[in-house]
């Protein structure tokens, strides 16, 4: 059609059958001139080569880019093409792109290769398997009358004994590997690239490297998208009235330019432009459904489970958290405090991927101007968590990526959740912190001492009474219980010093959980040790009969206490899973205190970094109002921006579904439960904050919900 761009776009695993399905596809298309959008975490090696092939040989753009279909998926058994040719309208987006493992060898069979800044292109080395077969036969043997044993041997059945995978690169397949790329204009010099990264990992090539090697040829903008435009006349462009579509805003989502960069002219309507032929969709070896062969994701899961992969480089769709930071690829901890500009002697390591900062550091920054600080927060959440600390890790990343000086500050976690319903606290997927077991464990041993300077009190308080109590404190109103970092019920309400004289006086009393510790809340909010121990001796710990109150200092643990915590008062230096520096300090629960990472890890942040991206524990109205009230308050900070995490299971269940309902789609509780966000909005911005709404995105949503 001459006032509508037409592309082919392939999405997916590259399969044993997506050679074959690829030249069905080209066969529909006839003698168009179009392009290929591709987006893929790879597959077969020796299949996307004989793509590679059949590209060069039609003269083919490939640019690396997603399609987001305008009425429905075509992979969805109930989506219909929106033309009888089986063709879909389609917004074509060089946005988050992928081309990983195989994909980069379709990409080399370009004519013209397109990248943009945000799609992202990687390698890892190859992996070839091979199946191991044992023939059975059946042996006779015969005695002649002379003694001469006659052996008979009858083929029976060959049988597979297993499977065999590797890695290493034969020197058939280097030597294939450099023909092709050499035949398409590719530095071969990719296949060492290639070698340098284990399956399990991704090489990302940066602008440099794409241009240099040869695999790019033209670079797409962000949003931008080049494809192939027909003819077509300003006086027929309808309601766009014959602008470029990237001058008009409200007329067409994205620009779209031809491949010598003019743009083109807007087709009546303004932004629906046409995918020519469809989606190829994982796995293509499966069976083929309707038209094109379309299904679902779900299938397509299904059909990717451990040991039904195909031959030669495939990976998993989804690997989970704890296999993503496994597979990590950390830089030694003195790197990381370096791109911080923290000396080597500022740096205490605990082990090789994390480290604490001194005190001296931290008093050397005073008087530095500050930082722009981001507050992340959330809508009221689900029981399961919404997401905050895995979009203020990407958030991060994000400000990293483009060239910011940005700094992560999270809270620690505490072993109750993690051995609880929530889980871990170091974010999730791509956006983590690591070592992540490490974290989520014992860490550096904050609460561990914690924990012992909070129990001390405990111990010296009954001692104390033991001893002849002289501060006369009434046993029945001591109000210190004591503290572990573990969910234990039993231990909520309980009877101590039993056992006889020897033990003390029998009182009722009980175990918290560590973080709902005053001097969990203390330590994160205290500037020194100093500050530290006079915050310490002004807890009150216990009544008299007259009910005056008795402080931490009148029982003279407070020093003591100071310096079990000397250690940790220091904040926690670790990374991101794309080596960007995090402080993780302190961890306060939100419901019984301020919900905050340590004021001396973020005001150091401050000093160090351009941008300090924080988060606060629960919805917005208790976390974030804490943050604001208490800790910005006490601290003297200024926060510059706010950032509101939203998911579609939180709207439905503050739209009125039950949990155990939230699964299927229903979109009236998504819009229900948007008056929820609503408010937040509101909140936040009565601050005098700018807020920015994050959807954080789960497969399960639907496209109707999101």
């Amino acid at each position: 059609e001459p006032d509508c761009p037409e592309w082919i776009y392939a999405d997916g695993y590259i399969t044993e059958s997506t050679a074959d399905r690829f030249m069905e596809v080209l066969a529909k298309v006839g003698d168009r001139e179009l392009p290929l959008l591709i987006h893929s975490h790879g597959g077969r090696v020796d299949v996307a080569m004989a793509m590679g092939r059949l590209i060069r040989a039609r003269g083919m753009t490939v640019e690396v880019a997603r399609t987001d279909y305008m009425r429905c998926e075509p992979w969805d058994e109930a989506c219909e093409p929106d033309f009888h040719d089986g063709t879909f309208y389609g917004h074509a987006n060089a946005t988050f792109g992928i081309c990983n493992s195989a994909c980069p060898l379709v990409l080399a069979g370009g004519v013209r290769r397109v990248a943009s800044p945000f799609s992202r292109i990687g390698v890892h080395q190859l992996v070839t398997t091979r199946d191991e077969y044992r023939n059975r036969y059946e042996i006779h043997r015969t005695t002649l009358s002379n003694g001469t044993v006659v052996t008979e041997r009858k083929f029976m059945e060959r049988q597979k004994i297993g499977t065999v995978t590797s890695t290493d690169l034969s020197a058939s397949l280097r030597g294939a590997l450099e023909s092709y790329l050499n035949g398409m204009g590719v530095n071969p010099a990719l296949i060492d690239l290639m070698l340098s990264k284990p399956p399990e990992e991704v090489r990302y090539l940066n602008d440099q490297e794409l241009t240099s090697l040869g695999l790019a040829t033209a670079r797409a903008d962000r949003g931008r998208t080049i494809v192939w435009c027909e003819d077509s006349q300003p006086e027929q462009a309808g309601a766009g009235g014959g602008k470029p579509i990237g001058q008009a805003a409200d007329a067409a989502p994205m620009p779209i330019v031809t491949p010598d960069g003019q743009p083109c002219t807007p087709i009546p309507g303004g932004f629906r432009h046409r995918v020519a032929i469809g989606a190829l969709r994982v796995p293509f070896h499966a069976s083929i459904g309707r038209a094109l062969g379309f299904y679902s994701p779900a299938q397509a899961a299904r059909e990717m489970r451990p040991g039904r992969e195909e031959e030669n480089d495939t990976m998993a769709e989804y690997k989970s958290d704890i296999e993503i930071a496994r597979a990590a690829n950390k830089k030694p901890i003195q790197q990381i405090g370096e791109k911080l500009g923290i000396p080597l002697e500022d740096l205490v390591p605990y082990g090789h991927d994390k480290a604490k900062i001194s005190a001296d550091f931290i008093a050397r920054q005073k008087g530095k101007a500050d930082g722009k600080l981001i507050l992340v927060t959330a809508i009221n959440p689900t029981p399961a968590g919404e997401g905050k600390t895995t979009t203020t890790v990407g958030l991060g990343d994000g400000l990293n990526r483009i060239g910011k000086k940005a700094m992560i500050c999270i809270r620690e976690a505490s072993l109750g959740p993690n051995f609880g319903m929530k889980g871990g606290a170091a974010g999730g997927g791509m956006a983590q912190i690591v070592p992540m077991e490490e974290m989520n464990l014992h860490f550096t041993g904050d609460f561990h001492a914690i924990t012992s300077a909070h129990n001390l009190l405990s111990a010296m308080i009954d001692n104390h009474i033991y001893w002849g109590n002289e501060l006369e404190i009434d046993a029945r109103r001591i109000v210190w219980r004591r503290v572990m970092d573990m969910n234990d019920r039993a231990l909520r309400d309980i009877v101590v010093n039993l056992g006889g004289v020897a033990n003390g006086f029998p009182r009722q009393t009980g175990f918290d959980i560590t973080v709902a510790s005053e001097v969990m809340a203390i330590l994160c909010l205290a500037r020194d040790l100093e500050d530290l121990q006079q915050r310490l001796g002004s807890i009150v710990v216990a009544y008299r009969r007259d009910k005056m109150p008795i402080h931490c200092r009148d029982i003279k643990a407070d020093g003591a206490m100071t310096v079990l915590l000397k250690d940790a008062m220091q904040p926690n230096l670790v990374q991101t899973l794309e080596n960007n520096p995090a402080f993780v300090h302190g961890g306060p629960f939100a419901n019984i205190a301020h919900g905050c990472n340590s004021v001396v890890a973020t005001s150091t942040a401050l000093k160090i970094a351009d941008y300090v991206v924080t988060e606060a524990g629960f919805g917005a109205d208790l976390g974030a109002e804490k943050f604001f009230d208490i800790k910005c308050r006490k601290a003297g900070l200024k926060p510059d921006a706010a950032v509101i995490v939203a998911t579609v299971r939180a709207m439905k269940m503050n739209g009125g579904v039950k949990k155990d309902d939230l699964g299927p789609e229903n979109v009236a509780a998504v819009e229900k439960g948007c008056a929820n966000l609503g408010r937040h909005v509101q909140n936040v911005k009565k601050f005098g904050l700018p807020v920015v709404v994050a959807i954080n995105h789960f497969v399960t949503d639907t496209e109707a919900e999101i």
